[in-house]
């Protein structure tokens, strides 16, 4: 019998090890940040469109709408992060682990690894065998001989989109076949000397595009044109990170490389100082070129690159920005708005004057993004020179007690403020009509005022939530309370023979004038 229960025991022990060894296994592919953890994890810009990633794989965008990017069912325009729902065809939300904002259109990967899109159906960019445009996110299914093709990088661009399969391969459309414009993505195998390419990693804007293959090799995929090419120049180099950017206007485009090293190599257009290199526009180049920046005479290294409209952002292990090229909206930071030939290291300050820093940088066109430590955004250019805290809408609700009181019988005024990350905190400030009643701080996401007495008639109530560092100030709707006039005899005016004296009363207002 002893025997036994140690041989289950052993089963047992055995069983948990196994357990415990798999279990990183067996946590779901879909499964995103807790509360507590920063709120965006990514941002994307391109054409005055950007849309932003946060911790539990939903969109927000904010910037132009007006060719359906944002994929909410209008082409209503925000100046502040608005939450996209996207439901899948269950009824479900779908959640993504990656999303590109385009040229009039945007893309994503959601996490079953399934390809979306929304927006304009120029040059067949969508994919979707020539449907047309989109106000609405739809799934793109690809099939590969009858085999479900999962995606592991995108881009969208002014003309073309492309994609990574999970082999590393190469997908576009858009881009033209010899007719006319490719409808739906399309395997395209790229060789090396013969051999079959791996692609790690795609990355795209406007007109140009770059990949770097899983030797960690520079290629060029689109400039203008779709001609994929291994830059012969870098072939000793290996990389680590790409960045494309526009010349949108005048110019050629603007593209970054980051070396294993920490280095930064340019070529592009020029017309800006956007290579970077002090010498002033000598036209465009295409061969890579490694940029030397130092810092008090010590070389900087750098752990991120983004390209933008001929600006370019960058990030050094000291968790410094830098910056380079044109600055004519103040996009790249404290500098005022003249443009910088050269990387320059920006001292980031918001708007009270403390110093920020960021973990991650994103160039658009005109403006700059950051996400801080806490995954929130930052914002600067667009005539702003100085990053400013983008804080997202929240809800604000109202409840009374009673809404018909009776004369002088006292209420509670409860507010609710809720958001989609943390509980909003600070204060609400209730107010009947443009009185103010009091204000409350939020515990929980809720306020209350109580012993709240009304005078006789209609009021018109509201909560407004004066906002905090994440949630924006929010008035709820109004409320309509209409309180009982004082049940007894009303006198609304008296006499007195001695003293002579006449005189009103005004209930409303709890007032009486006299005349002697």
């Amino acid at each position: 019998m002893r025997k036994s229960t140690l041989i289950v025991k052993k089963i047992m022990i055995s069983l948990l090890a196994l357990i415990l060894i798999a279990s990183p296994l067996l946590v779901p592919s879909n499964a995103h940040a807790a509360p507590g953890d920063p709120m965006f994890v990514s941002v994307s810009s391109q054409s005055d469109s950007s849309l932003a990633l946060d911790r539990e794989g939903r969109i927000w965008a904010w910037g132009r709408n007006n060719e359906g990017q944002y994929g909410n069912g209008t082409t209503a325009s925000s100046t502040m992060p608005k939450k996209i729902e996207v439901m899948g065809s269950g009824g479900s939300p779908v959640t993504f682990q990656k999303v590109k904002a385009g040229f009039g259109n945007s893309a994503a990967l959601d996490d079953a690894d399934h390809l979306w899109m929304t927006g304009s159906d120029y040059n067949e960019r969508l994919g979707n065998d020539s449907a047309g445009s989109s106000l609405f996110w739809e799934k793109n299914l690809v099939s590969d001989a009858g085999t479900d093709v999962t995606f592991t990088d995108l881009v969208v661009m002014r003309t073309a989109s492309l994609a990574l399969d999970s082999n590393g391969t190469l997908w576009v459309w858009g881009v033209k076949s010899p007719t006319a414009p490719i409808d739906v993505p399309v395997k395209y195998p790229v060789y090396d000397g013969g051999v079959p390419v791996e692609f790690e990693t795609i990355e795209g804007n406007e007109e140009g595009a770059l990949a770097l293959d899983s030797n960690k090799r520079l290629w060029r995929l689109i400039d203008v044109d779709f001609i994929p090419l291994k830059f012969p120049e870098t072939s000793a180099v290996e990389f680590q990170s790409i960045a494309s950017g526009s010349g949108i206007g005048a110019g050629t485009s603007l593209f970054l490389a980051l070396d294993a090293a920490g280095n930064i190599w340019t070529w592009g257009g020029d017309t800006e100082g956007e290579l970077g290199d002090g010498a002033g526009d000598t036209g465009p180049t295409y061969i890579p070129a490694k940029l030397t920046v130092v810092d008090s005479g010590t070389p900087v290294i750098f752990t991120q690159i983004s390209a933008g409209l001929k600006h370019a952002l960058a990030l050094d292990t000291n968790g410094n920005m830098w910056a380079w090229g044109n600055n004519t909206e103040g996009q790249l930071g404290n500098i005022g708005a003249v443009k910088s030939e050269v990387p320059v290291k920006i001292p980031l300050e918001d708007d009270s004057g403390t110093p920020l820093q960021l973990t991650s940088v994103s160039a658009g066109y005109g403006e700059s993004f950051g996400l801080d430590a806490g995954g929130q955004i930052w914002s600067w250019g667009r005539g702003q020179n100085i990053p400013k805290k983008m804080r997202v809408a929240p809800a604000v609700s109202l409840s009374v007690s009673n809404l018909s009181p009776g004369y002088l019988q006292p209420i509670t005024l409860t507010a609710d403020v809720t958001g989609d990350f943390d509980n909003p905190t600070g204060t609400v400030v209730f107010k009947d009509g443009g009185d103010v009643l009091g204000s409350k701080s939020l515990t929980g996401g809720t306020a209350q005022l109580t012993g709240i007495t009304l005078s006789p008639g209609a009021h018109q109530l509201t909560a407004y939530y004066e906002g905090d560092g994440v949630y924006l100030e929010l008035a709820s709707v109004n409320v309509t309370v209409t309180a009982a006039a004082n049940p007894a005899k009303a006198i609304t005016s008296f006499s007195f023979a001695t003293p002579a004296a006449t005189g009103t009363v005004n209930e409303a207002s709890r007032t009486i004038s006299v005349t002697v």
